[in-house]
């Protein structure tokens, strides 16, 4: 399966929470990082939640 989160590269690192590129990433339409969002709000979005959405 596969899955697909888009969005905008960040100039500077912006949360704390996360790991990886999740300060650099903001998902299209959130306003704000990766690192931003709990993880019950990137689970929504994420490109593995959306392959796994696809695998049921």
């Amino acid at each position: 399966m596969e899955g697909v989160c888009k969005g905008t590269i960040l100039p500077e690192m912006i949360g704390s929470n996360g790991f990886g590129y999740d300060p650099l990433f903001e998902p299209e339409g959130s306003g704000r990082s990766s690192a931003q969002m709990s993880m019950k709000e990137k689970e929504k979005i994420s490109h593995r939640g959306s392959a796994l959405r696809k695998a049921k």
